[in-house]
């Protein structure tokens, strides 16, 4: 009886120590980013020898967008990543990384978030209750399918529904002069095939990986926005973590982030080829890059507003 004691009150102690913590993403399961995710929770396992457990929830079951990040915030999720865009109305600040044509590839997003720009918006996201740990690349995220016309010039914009991706590429479709239609990715296609809207911007990841080559004749590829997702945790849960399994975390969270960021520079140009040989494809060349760029001024301007000294600081900072 003693014996039995002993063990059930050892394998009571093991399991205590054990830690679950629930991690959710909107991307499907094969998507480059919830294919790091799976990779990120490995690494936990593997370097706390099965203490802690990362339970990765693909393809929104539990939580997608905005509501994503308030679960985390509050406890109701521990874990997370999402698009930068569905933390904006928190941070605003972090709509930076969604201006188009401020930032040239995830190399030089990178640089900024390990420096002052990082730092100002980890510290804000914390005072607001989420520890991000990293972040993800999406890849080249501001695509453009549609079945009207070719879109080659802001001219050409005139008249089409759009669907916009973020808070600050839909903004970016205005100055464009379409106009813009808010919808979750996962309405996209059906939006696009019973033509309620007119075309979709996007990563290229999601043209391939959601098929919208099916429902669209044309692809502009404008390599004007790279889009962070950020990797979060509540800060109380956080908190409540031991410093050795907060140093693996990070650790693994750092390492990820390195990981997405060369592999999404390969995954880019196989989606490009791809989406190259389904659709009438259009890039920018520098004449029209230039015209674009000037379209799109008043989205940094839109920024500023909404930003103000702090905006205007992170703006100088970046450059």
């Amino acid at each position: 009886m003693s014996v039995a004691v002993a063990l059930l009150g050892g394998q009571g102690s093991a399991s205590a120590q054990e830690i679950v913590l629930r991690y959710a993403t909107q991307m499907p399961a094969k998507h480059h980013l919830t294919q790091a995710d799976y990779r990120f929770a490995k690494a936990v396992a593997d370097k706390t020898k099965g203490r802690v457990k990362i339970e990765v929830y693909p393809a929104g079951q539990l939580y997608k967008g905005t509501a994503l990040v308030n679960a985390v915030r509050t406890g109701a999720l521990d874990m997370g990543i999402v698009y930068g865009g569905a933390m904006a109305g928190m941070i605003p600040l972090i709509d930076v990384f969604d201006i188009p044509f401020v930032f040239s590839d995830y190399r030089t997003i990178q640089g900024h978030w390990n420096g002052d720009v990082g730092k100002i918006i980890r510290k804000q996201a914390m005072d607001k209750g989420i520890k991000v740990l990293s972040f993800g690349a999406y890849g080249d995220s501001f695509a453009i399918v549609n079945s009207k016309r070719p879109l080659r010039a802001p001219a050409d914009f005139a008249g089409l529904k759009i669907r916009g991706n973020t808070g600050m590429y839909t903004e970016a479709l205005k100055a464009l002069g379409a106009s813009p239609v808010r919808i979750s990715s996962s309405e996209v296609y059906a939006a696009l095939q019973r033509g309620t809207i007119d075309g979709a911007a996007t990563g290229l990841g999601s043209i391939v990986s959601r098929k919208w080559f099916e429902v669209s004749k044309h692809a502009s590829i404008t390599s004007a926005g790279y889009s962070v997702w950020p990797v979060m945790i509540g800060a109380k849960k956080w908190a409540s973590l031991p410093d050795d399994v907060k140093a693996v975390m990070q650790a693994a969270a750092t390492d990820n982030e390195e990981h997405i960021i060369s592999l999404v520079e390969q995954k880019d140009q196989k989606y490009t080829a791809s989406i190259e040989g389904k659709l009438d494809t259009f890039k920018l060349s520098d004449s029209e890059r230039a015209a674009w760029q000037k379209a799109l001024a008043p989205v940094e301007k839109i920024f500023v507003e909404r930003t103000g000294k702090d905006g205007e600081e992170i703006l100088r900072l970046v450059r």
